[in-house]
């Protein structure tokens, strides 16, 4: 079986300084390979490019993904094991914010294959906030 997950979401999942999988996430699939005895490889990458492995069928499960009731047309979840909430930051002095349609005619950085991009770019088609 091979797992996907990101490789710079510390504390959940990264390579380490020795160029190998780490973190939260990794030690859990490792610890349950070990008692259901499967033998598990676990990729760590760029989330977007995790993300398309496993819709190609490179990969059989990620770690962590956020879940929404748009994703399960796509992909089966699991029952959680943790709960982690999204955030964003913004600089010192920006305006508040409480939703993602206020972040309109905004700069954004968001990784692809992120719940963070699926929200602004449905905010963007509907003209409302998710």
């Amino acid at each position: 079986m091979t797992t996907g997950g990101d490789y710079n979401y510390a504390p959940y999942e990264y390579i380490d300084r020795y160029g190998n999988p780490a973190g939260y996430n990794v030690d859990l699939t490792r610890a349950v390979a070990e008692v259901t005895g499967l033998d598990v490889d676990i990729r760590l990458g760029p989330w977007g490019e995790t993300r398309e492995a496993l819709e190609t069928g490179q990969i059989d499960a990620i770690h962590g993904m956020f879940y929404s009731a748009e994703r399960t047309k796509q992909v089966d979840f699991s029952v959680p094991h943790t709960i982690i909430y999204p955030s964003a930051f913004a600089r010192l002095g920006t305006p508040d914010f409480s939703s993602a349609a206020d972040l309109k005619e905004k700069a954004l950085i968001v990784m692809r294959g992120d719940m963070t991009l699926e929200n602004v770019e449905q905010v963007m088609r509907n003209k409302t906030a998710p």
